[in-house]
């Protein structure tokens, strides 16, 4: 009898487990409800993640007319190649997108990651890609690391959507032509009910190779300190100072620097192989904004002087993707502005817009003297200055139309003339005389 009662009991248990497990079973199945609220949950969730993804972009269609000297500052085209060239001596014009600009930002808690690519007739490259992590407390300083724009200035922080002018000045190009750099970067602000909140620093460590990977271990470090105020509603303020202090990689011995009119050979020595040569740059900004009844009045100025290296040619382009470039180092004194003007026309949706700016890149020589016998300069010391005016109408909110004239005025000198071949089919323009390279641009945009 114990082992019938036993018996009886586990089957009992096992009948009750199976049960259970029956009825469980059962109840995980889901009711029509039920898969309702789950979807719910997964498209709410999805939505969450679209809400921190923000896309915007902007599209640049232009047409352009450019005299036959005009050079890759103002009438850019891509790898620097322009399509005259082979043709010299004949002006040129051309249909092209200028910059097609998609920006992705996903943002979430105090930490957003960048990306943006540039979608043009010349094919795909890629622009800014960084991420970004604020304090916690006021959310005022942050880090930020990637490729993006270097802290130097106002000109390079101001977006090309925005620009009234169709390209930066020849001052900025030459200083920095890949725009971008690799680097980390720290802001800081004081708290906004502090008497200082209306400054910002922006600091950071830069490779000092444009968007190229890294070649050498030294890192350049830039800076950028800008304040502003507003007084009322109409009148708004700004200005800062900025600091480039760099060097590039030297593989020669020797280093020339001016003297008197000429380059010098200021050190010829075998241990200078190695270090680097200094490239350091230092200015001023300032910007004023007025609302009146013409509507809103811009001006802006900035000025930058420094040390320039580069070879007997000009500046060097840093933009290395193997070793820095070889050869002897000219240490180049240099200095260049601008200063910009946009002016609202009353009720109508235009907007009068003129520019002037100049690159000297040596401060040191001029005029008949640039290319002189035993100087060792030439065509890389010739001063440059830029007259653009033009017109923007703002279509509506999203839609622009820009037409922009830029007259470009070089440096005269006899000892750079112009020549031509011998069959005389092809002519060189050289710096005897005002070079035929003036252009004019006409760009849509259209921004979202």
């Amino acid at each position: 009898m114990n082992i019938i009662k036993k018996s009886r009991f586990i089957a009992h248990i096992i009948l009750c487990l199976t049960a259970g497990f029956a009825a469980s079973a059962q109840e995980s199945v889901p009711t029509p409800f039920e898969k309702l609220i789950t979807k719910a949950d997964s498209l709410d969730s999805s939505l969450r993640i679209l809400q921190r993804l923000k896309i915007t972009g902007y599209v640049q269609a232009q047409y352009q007319y450019a005299q036959a000297d005009a050079d890759g500052i103002s009438f850019k085209q891509h790898g620097k190649a322009n399509a005259y060239e082979k043709s010299h001596n004949t002006d040129y014009s051309r249909f092209a997108i200028r910059r097609g600009r998609l920006k992705f930002v996903y943002e979430e808690g105090i930490a957003s990651a960048v990306a943006q690519v540039d979608i043009t007739d010349k094919g795909l490259s890629t622009k800014d890609i960084y991420l970004q992590v604020k304090d916690p407390i006021s959310g005022r300083n942050m880090l930020k690391a990637g490729m993006f724009y270097r802290p130097f200035g106002h000109e390079f922080m101001l977006s090309s959507s925005r620009r009234e002018s169709p390209e930066r000045t020849r001052i900025s190009q030459i200083m920095f032509p890949d725009e971008l750099d690799l680097g980390f970067m720290l802001t800081l602000q004081p708290p906004k009910n502090s008497a200082l909140a209306a400054l910002r620093l922006d600091a950071g460590w830069f490779t000092g190779n444009g968007i190229r990977p890294q070649v050498v271990s030294r890192m350049d470090f830039v800076a950028h300190l800008y304040g502003s105020h507003t007084f009322g509603n109409s009148i708004s303020i700004g200005g800062g100072i900025s600091a480039y202090l760099g060097g590039v990689f030297q593989n020669d011995s020797s280093i020339f620097m001016m003297d008197n009119g000429k380059f010098m050979l200021h050190d010829k020595n075998a241990n200078r192989i190695g270090r680097y040569a200094p490239r350091q740059y230092f200015g001023a900004d300032f910007q004023y904004a007025q609302f009146t009844a013409a509507g809103l009045t811009q001006i802006r100025l900035e000025y930058v002087a420094g040390k320039h290296p580069g070879n007997a040619a000009g500046a060097y382009d840093y933009r290395f993707s193997a070793l820095p470039a070889a050869g002897e180092i000219y240490l180049r004194p240099i200095a260049g502005g601008y200063i910009s003007v946009a002016q609202d026309l009353g009720p109508v949706p235009l907007t009068a817009v003129a520019r002037y700016d100049f690159f000297d890149p040596n401060t040191d020589v001029s005029s008949n003297n640039i290319g002189a016998d035993g100087s060792r300069t030439g065509a890389g010391d010739v001063a440059m200055h830029s007259l653009g005016c033009g017109l923007l109408w703002k279509i509506n909110q999203t839609l622009r139309l820009t037409a922009y004239y830029e007259l470009v005025k070089n440096e005269t000198t006899a000892q750079i003339p112009s020549v031509a071949s011998e069959n005389g089919s092809t002519y060189i323009a050289g710096y005897d005389s005002d070079r035929r390279d003036n252009v004019f641009t006409l760009r849509l945009q259209y921004t979202f």
